[in-house]
């Protein structure tokens, strides 16, 4: 499923997109617990997959929260019931600070170069 960071600037509108790219449409609760439906939804499920595009401008979006990345770093890594597909033209080193809790994920980089 295609999540574009574009569509989504606030944090609600990010996981409401992901979650409908996955054919849940939930009355999403407010912040902090968005994320504890996110959690619920997913993992109820298949693994799933997401893309998203345009992860270069997530730097823009400090309101996102490092919760929400932990929670999609345990969403993949811990529970194994997401695989994300990043899209960004910026290094992935240069995204996120070294504390960030997506910088801890065993990344494989695959630089696809298409026409310009």
């Amino acid at each position: 499923m295609l999540v574009r960071f574009r569509t989504a600037a606030r944090r609600r509108g990010l996981i409401l997109e992901i979650l409908r790219q996955l054919g849940h449409w939930p009355t999403l609760p407010d912040e902090p617990d968005d994320l504890a439906e996110l959690d619920r939804l997913i993992g109820a499920g298949p693994r799933a997959s997401v893309a998203l595009t345009h992860f270069d401008q997530v730097a823009a979006h400090p309101q996102y929260g490092i919760d929400l990345f932990a929670a999609l770093r345990y969403l993949m890594m811990d529970a194994h019931k997401l695989v994300l597909l990043v899209q960004f033209r910026t290094p992935f080193l240069g995204l996120l600070p070294r504390d960030h809790p997506l910088s801890e994920i065993d990344i494989k980089t695959v630089e696809l170069r298409g026409a310009q």
